[in-house]
């Protein structure tokens, strides 16, 4: 490989006959599969000098024959020829191999993935709202082609963020005003999200309960956690975490009107503060945010 290599330096005027000679016409075989050899190992100056030497040989043993001067030129010129031919093969093989070279992956990767923790909101049958009535992975192109990482905002905690992107799934609004004339068709009960989570005291307007449609919203805010939250918390209630390499995982889906985060419901703030084996992330509770939860929650209900 050195010496290849040396026969494109600068040193082409060098006439030391102990330099190697370039390869015979059977450096031909990279038509029978060596494309491995490039331009640059086997070069076209060095294979004119070559041929340029085989000239002046041939004129000496003209001269000593008597031969006349058109014989060596003529040599010379066939040994040009030759050079030249052998630089074109390698030229083609050098572009065979690299049309054949594979090429390396541009997909870009996702900010975010649905997390299995979010499966539910794709299932119309599993009662949680809003309902994303599109497939996961139609969620999760749209959503990634509408978001970047400058467009995240900050959570309740380091590994939460938010975006809030328009409503381009179609769900219906998932919260309602308490009012007179729906509040007796507010119910509670116990629930839990997961069969790992405690089961909490919660209340909701039933959707089969409202009869008619509901407006759609206009905009959804799409809750994150980092990888390394999810894999935390995963890791504590002994279950299974996605493969991806996305940094963020979707975890939960509201359809709104407003650009901006509504206050967490106070029970889902108790039950993070309970820690992640129990189904919260684990952040205490401030007392502050939970009383402007309260404020909020007292004249609003969920819809499931």
């Amino acid at each position: 490989g050195d010496a290849l290599r040396g026969g494109s330096s600068e040193d082409d005027d060098d006439d030391d006959a102990s330099e190697s000679p370039p390869p015979s016409e059977a450096a031909g075989c990279c038509c029978a599969g060596e494309a491995s050899l490039s331009l640059e190992a086997v070069s076209s100056r060095s294979r004119l000098r070559w041929a340029l030497r085989g000239a002046r040989s041939s004129s000496d043993e003209a001269s000593s024959s008597a031969i006349v001067p058109g014989v060596w030129l003529a040599s010379g010129r066939m040994l040009l020829r030759r050079a030249l031919g052998v630089s074109s093969l390698v030229a083609s093989a050098g572009a065979l191999s690299s049309a054949r070279a594979p090429m390396a992956s541009s997909s870009p990767q996702q900010l975010c993935v649905v997390d299995p923790f979010c499966l539910r909101q794709f299932d119309a049958s599993s009662g949680k709202t809003p309902h994303i009535p599109i497939g996961v992975e139609s969620f999760e192109a749209q959503l990634n082609a509408r978001v970047a990482e400058s467009d995240l905002v900050d959570g309740y905690a380091p590994f939460c963020k938010h975006l809030f992107v328009e409503n381009f799934a179609g769900c219906e609004a998932n919260v309602l005003e308490i009012t007179p004339q729906n509040e007796h068709l507010l119910r509670t009960g116990y629930a839990a999200r997961t069969d790992s989570e405690l089961p909490v005291l919660q209340r909701w307007f039933p959707r089969d309960a409202l009869g008619e449609a509901l407006p759609t919203a206009t905009v959804l805010d799409v809750i994150l956690y980092s990888r390394d939250q999810i894999v935390k918390e995963n890791a504590a209630r002994g279950e299974p975490t996605q493969q991806t390499d996305a940094p963020w995982g979707v975890v939960s889906v509201k359809a709104q009107d407003a650009r901006h985060e509504l206050p967490m419901q106070p029970i889902t703030m108790m039950r993070n503060a309970l820690g992640k084996e129990h189904g919260g992330s684990g952040v205490p509770l401030e007392a502050d945010k939970y009383r402007a939860s309260v404020a909020y929650w007292a004249r609003y209900a969920p819809i499931q």
